[in-house]
């Protein structure tokens, strides 16, 4: 028999499974209430306010290179370990493809990443032919589709690096991408042998190519790599071991950087290239550099105006500065891959002999000492930007440097004071050492802050515009630099970065 308590209780029980209900109906629209105030707040997001022209340009910044690398990198047989990728990847393979990962992020990157062909034309293929024995992995073949496709009509930059077997059959990765040759505008080869030796892009034509660099790890680039090249109308940037003769439209070139060994090879090289504008040297090593001996008569050309040394070694540096004029020169680098002397009595006469005006002067790694390089400062009048990095030897970065530099604001009409490079506009310097004076540092900068035209040109030196100060070594005490952050607040460009992180 159902007693009026019993009927009671059926009741609450009902009525406590209503409202539990209730409350977990109630508990789902403020978890869904809590996901569209994130979603409204997202949209808010400073993100959200660039637009997108603004953000195209950031991409494309980000977009450089996508890499392709064969996975998994193949054993070495002989030696019974894994053989090093010239990649080594620590992270996701997404990570090394920015492209795609910036069109996963929303609808909106999607859309405008899928608008840009330029993001997908970047591409890097690291491929191992040994392991093409089996296919290249699926994902990557599909991957690379993607690429492809989605880059449309859109000129392709190409960087290849081949490793391992000359006797297998052309990569799979490769395959994909010859039938795009119409479309390279620059392309970069380096690997363990000649392009010859893989019996790849031969008989092809390359009407956008625009930069072209081959490099080959065991072999230098021989005239064959170079002859498959002859059908590229367009080309003007070559990089490559050595100069010789070959089917390769010399006479298009404006830039040039190439290993050289001799003032012949120098004058051929010339000669060749009638149109260029910028020139890097460079040779390895002092035993397969010719002796070298004064020139009777400078050869001059008056095209270049950029000329750069890379190397590790300092007789190019005298063959070049003894035997050249280069009356259009504006812009001289000079980087070494250890202490390079400095060759001061030549380049003194170089100067002097070709009454060149070097506007950018950048040392990287060459040994000189500040007595040195205040000589010949003196006859870069018209210097605008000088960068020293230190090496491992003596340091020109010194007191004696610094005090050189110094604008003490006498006028010149009342005064027999000239100047160290008068019109300096931006100074880099990379310092190595641990000794500084970083008092006189900071005076010698503020007194070349001259924003006003009239006293600038009564003292008789530019303002100077920029300023970057790195040492590696040793931490900056901010409370010294600090009248420079007053000179940053009104317009001089500040960086002064120690061995803790920036301080300015």
């Amino acid at each position: 028999m159902i007693t009026s308590a019993d009927k009671d209780i059926a009741d609450y029980q009902a009525e406590v499974i209503r409202l539990r209900a209730q409350i977990t109906y109630i508990e789902v629209q403020q978890e869904l209430l809590e996901e569209h105030k994130m979603k409204l707040q997202s949209l808010l997001s400073p993100v959200r306010k660039i637009p997108n022209e603004t953000l195209s340009r950031i991409f494309e910044y980000v977009c450089k290179e996508n890499l392709f690398q064969d996975h998994p990198w193949p054993e070495d047989s002989d030696n019974k370990g894994k053989i090093s990728p010239p990649t080594e990847l620590s992270g996701p393979a997404i990570t090394y493809l920015p492209t795609m990962a910036i069109s996963s992020v929303c609808a909106r990157w999607r859309e405008l990443a899928l608008s840009l062909p330029s993001l997908w034309s970047q591409l890097k293929l690291e491929i191992f032919t040994a392991f093409q024995q089996e296919e290249s992995p699926v994902s990557l073949i599909a991957t690379l589709e993607i690429y492809l496709e989605r880059s449309g009509d859109w000129p392709l930059a190409i960087a290849l690096n081949i490793r391992g077997d000359t006797t297998g059959d052309i990569p799979s990765a490769l395959v994909h991408i010859l039938p795009h040759t119409h479309r390279w505008k620059r392309f970069k080869y380096s690997g363990e042998h000649t392009l010859t030796d893989f019996h790849i892009l031969s008989n092809f034509r390359f009407p956008l190519l625009s930069r072209l660099e081959l490099e080959a790890d065991s072999k230098g680039i021989p005239s064959r790599d170079l002859d498959r090249f002859e059908h590229a109308p367009k080309l003007r940037f070559l990089s490559t071991d050595q100069w010789f003769p070959c089917k390769i439209p010399y006479d298009q070139l404006r830039l040039l950087s190439i290993g050289t060994h001799s003032r012949a090879d120098m004058e051929q090289v010339l000669r060749s290239c009638p149109l260029l504008i910028s020139l890097e040297l460079y040779s390895q090593s002092d035993l397969d550099f010719e002796t070298v001996t004064p020139a009777k008569a400078a050869t001059s050309w008056r095209n270049i105006t950029l000329l750069q040394f890379n190397m590790a070694h300092g007789k190019l540096y005298e063959m070049v500065f003894s035997s050249f004029n280069f009356p259009s020169l504006n812009h001289l680098r000079m980087k070494g891959k250890q202490d390079l002397f400095w060759p001061g009595r030549a380049i003194d006469s170089f100067i002097s002999r070709s009454s060149c005006r070097i506007t950018i002067l950048t040392m990287d790694k060459v040994s000189v000492s500040d007595v040195e390089l205040i000589a010949a400062l003196r006859m870069m009048t018209y210097l605008e930007k000088l960068e020293v990095q230190d090496g491992i030897g003596e340091s020109p970065i010194t007191s004696h440097l610094i005090s050189s530099l110094h604008a003490v604001g006498r006028n010149r009409s009342t005064g027999s004071i000239i100047y160290l490079v008068p019109k300096l506009q931006s100074l880099r310097l990379y310092f190595n050492g641990e000794a500084l004076d970083d008092r006189a540092f900071a005076r010698m900068i503020v007194s070349r802050w001259l924003p006003d035209p009239e006293l600038a040109s009564g003292i008789g030196v530019d303002c100077l515009r920029q300023v970057v100060l790195k040492c590696c070594k040793r931490n900056i005490d901010a409370e010294t630099y600090k009248p420079l952050r007053d000179l940053d607040k009104m317009g001089l460009r500040v960086a002064i970065m120690g061995r803790d992180g920036v301080q300015v």
